[in-house]
């Protein structure tokens, strides 16, 4: 048998590229989504929100380059959604209690380059501020 590798766990920083690290950077990260109402200033993204929207934001900024392409998205969404209070879980595990607020990982990998062009504007317009011009 081969010894397998134990990786240390993802955590939400390891799914920035480096120069999105920094914690200026971060800041103004948390400061992009709480001022345009998307979380509150505990870091909870907002009830209201399309369940999915987290998902569509991950995606949208790996697309812009902010995160790390990761070898499994399923991962990496979880840990994302988890920074902001939402837990994922997969098909084939125990739906959380109703006073949790989750989705499953099948939902959240649907989204997968199906953001509307209404959706990139918004978010252009949420991150424009924070993104690094090229």
């Amino acid at each position: 048998k081969r010894a397998r590798i134990e990786r240390p766990p993802l955590t939400f920083e390891k799914l920035f590229r480096d120069e999105y690290k920094e914690a200026g950077k971060m800041k103004l990260f948390y400061s992009r989504l709480e001022t345009n109402g998307i979380i509150d200033k505990n870091h909870v993204w907002r009830e209201y929100t399309d369940k999915n929207e987290p998902a569509k934001v991950y995606f949208w900024l790996l697309d812009k380059g902010v995160m790390k392409t990761a070898n499994d998205d399923t991962n990496a969404l979880i840990c994302f959604c988890k920074e902001f209070g939402i837990t994922v879980y997969k098909d084939t595990e125990p739906t959380p209690p109703a006073d949790v607020r989750a989705v499953t990982t099948k939902n959240l990998l649907k989204v997968k380059g199906k953001i509307t062009p209404d959706e990139k504007k918004r978010f252009i317009g949420v991150f424009s501020p924070y993104l690094i011009k090229k």
